[in-house]
């Protein structure tokens, strides 16, 4: 079973959207995590270019949108599943009530 996603510093473009879809296929226990891993000189470097420093801020925004919203919107779909699974099943009890309803005898008037 899927326990974590690890997006780094990926570029999101809708993270409402990308959430929606993660909650399709994951787990409620799966965790988006948001933190980078950087060498300290890389980060040094990265971090001393502005433009590049919003960049991968903003996009770790985005995943952690993801990662707060996420949970709700899985345990959403599995409520909406349960529910449909319920009016699937009692569908099919009324027509199997309906069906059995026609093979009666008809009573004498």
């Amino acid at each position: 079973m899927l326990k974590s996603l690890d997006f780094g510093t990926s570029p999101i473009q809708n993270k409402n959207r990308a959430a929606v879809y993660l909650s399709e296929i994951c787990p409620l226990s799966c965790e988006v995590e948001t933190e980078v891993a950087w060498n300290n000189v890389l980060k040094n470097d990265v971090m001393n270019e502005g433009g590049l420093a919003a960049k991968i801020q903003e996009r770790r925004e985005g995943w952690k949108h993801v990662r707060d919203i996420l949970p709700t919107l899985i345990a959403v779909r599995h409520e909406e599943r349960a529910r449909s699974q319920d009016l699937e099943k009692e569908v099919q009890d009324l027509r199997m009530w309906r069906a059995s309803a026609h093979n009666l005898p008809t009573s004498p008037r």
